[in-house]
This record gives structure tokens, sequence and C-alpha cells, in this order.
């Protein structure tokens, strides 16, 4: 997405303007959402293991 918005940046900006950066805000953000992601998926895959263990799957 960055990479997509540098270019319509390009094209669309004032000849000589500088491309703006990404600061360490955005790279923190980006950390903890990826933190908390991964946090979600771990703290779950015991309740799945549960769910669709052999002895939980009802065959009908």
């Amino acid at each position: 997405a960055y990479g997509t918005s540098i270019l319509a940046f390009v094209r669309l900006a004032p000849a000589g303007t500088a491309i703006p950066q990404l600061g360490s805000d955005y790279y923190a953000l980006m950390g903890i959402g990826l933190a908390v992601a991964f946090g979600v998926i771990a703290v779950t895959l015991p309740l799945l293991r549960r769910m669709t263990s052999p002895g939980n799957v009802r065959f009908e």
C-alpha cells in the first residue's frame, strides 16, 4: 500500500515536492497491531483444538 501511495504521490504532486517518509509512530502502531493480532490467535488456538478434536466432531 505504501508503494502504491508513493507512485500516486509522485504522479500527482508538483515537481520538486519531497516524498513523505514513514515515521517511528507508524512502525510502532504496526508492531503493536501485529502483536495484538498474534496474541488473539495464540489465545484462541486452545479453544480451536478442543472444538476440533476427534472426540467432539459429530458425523451425522
